[in-house]
C-alpha cells in the first residue's frame, strides 16, 4: 500500500526534494543495518563499499531510491550484491550490482513502468508488485539525478544514480 501511495504522490507532484549536504557514510551505514540481515537470511552476500564523500541531495528520497535498488537486487541475485560509490568528477555514481539473471536489452525500458516485472521461476519476485523501479525512476526525476541501468543477461545488472558532490 505504501508503494501505491508513493506512486500517487509522485504522479501528483506532492513529493518535493529538499536537498542538503550529507555524508554517504551515514547513508550507507543505515542501508547496511537495514539490508545485511535480510541478505544473510536469503543466503546472499551483501558487500557495502562506502565513502566519506559528502553529496548534495535529499537524503530521505535518495535512501528510498537505493532501498528499491537493493530490494530488487536481493530479490533477483544469485549469491552476491554490492553497494558502492564511483567518483566521476563533481558527481558520484551510487551503484548496486547484482549477480542475478540480468535483463535483456529490449526490456531495459519496460522495467521502469508500474506493475511490470520480469519474473522467473528462479527468483523471489513473487514478493513484489513491480513498483520499486518505477518509484526509483520518479524519485530520481524529482531529485534531478540521472538513473541508469546496465545489464548482462545470465550474469547480472547494475543500477546507478548520479549525485552531485557537495561544494
Amino acid at each position: 500500500i505504501a508503494d501505491l501511495l508513493d506512486i500517487s504522490r509522485l504522479e501528483n507532484g506532492r513529493i518535493l526534494a529538499a536537498p542538503a549536504p550529507f555524508s554517504l557514510a551515514t547513508l550507507f551505514e543505515a542501508l547496511g543495518v537495514e539490508f545485511k540481515a535480510l541478505a544473510q537470511n536469503q543466503g546472499t552476500s551483501l558487500r557495502i563499499r562506502s565513502s566519506r564523500l559528502v553529496v548534495n541531495s535529499d537524503s530521505k528520497l535518495l535512501r528510498r531510491v537505493l532501498q528499491n535498488f537493493l530490494t530488487n537486487a536481493l530479490r533477483y541475485a544469485h549469491g552476491r550484491v554490492l553497494l558502492g560509490v564511483r567518483r566521476q568528477g563533481h558527481h558520484v555514481s551510487l551503484e548496486v550490482w547484482d549477480s542475478g539473471p540480468g535483463i535483456p536489452a529490449d526490456k531495459l525500458e519496460l522495467i521502469f513502468e508500474e506493475f511490470k516485472r520480469l519474473d522467473s521461476h528462479q527468483t523471489r519476485a513473487e514478493k513484489g508488485l513491480g513498483l520499486g523501479l518505477a518509484i526509483a525512476d520518479r524519485l530520481c526525476r524529482v531529485l534531478g539525478h540521472e538513473l541508469s541501468v546496465r545489464s548482462w543477461p545470465g550474469h547480472g545488472s547494475v543500477f546507478s544514480v548520479k549525485v552531485p558532490l557537495a561544494p
